[in-house]
């Protein structure tokens, strides 16, 4: 289904990859790609939805308005245990995935033996993408704790 650029708005593209809170089978899979493409082309949205096992990868590209609340609504869904984003770009740029409203490939339901890396590095990606994101948090919790401690000593020299 072929999506047109009538907006002439800045457009967004993201990258995320899931964790499904609860098994997702073909038929649910199936579901919310047929819902993508009745509501994306409106929206001007196309992009791509990569399943494996209960990990998934999505690309969602268009105006950055609706891409943004797209993804807002995505973070929101039950249906997912965690959402972590792996990249933004905004600006001018030509669509990944110009022709899909929403493209649908589940790695889980293919045998192919050249899929099986694509899987493996999926579930890479988002193990990967947790750790990150709380070596940040630690991070910035002995950023803030180092800068409570400089205050209470700078306090304590003041008296």
């Amino acid at each position: 289904m072929r999506c047109c650029d009538l907006n002439e708005g800045p457009m967004k593209r993201i990258r995320y990859v899931s964790h499904f809170s609860s098994p997702m089978g073909g038929q649910e899979i199936d579901e919310i790609v047929k819902i993508s493409e009745r509501n994306n082309p409106s929206r001007e949205v196309t992009g791509i939805l990569v399943v494996a096992g209960q990990v998934c990868f999505q690309l969602l590209e268009g105006p950055s308005a609706e891409v943004t609340a797209l993804y807002k609504k995505i973070e929101c869904d039950p249906r997912h245990d965690r959402v972590l984003m792996l990249s933004v770009e905004e600006g001018d740029f030509e669509r990944l995935c110009p022709d899909w409203a929403m493209a649908r490939l589940d790695l889980a339901q293919s045998s192919s033996a050249h899929l099986a890396p694509v899987r493996s590095l999926l579930e890479v990606v988002f193990a990967q993408r947790e750790i990150l994101d709380g070596a940040v948090q630690a991070l910035e919790e002995f950023t803030w704790q180092g800068l409570m401690d400089a205050q209470m000593d700078a306090a304590g020299q003041d008296v």
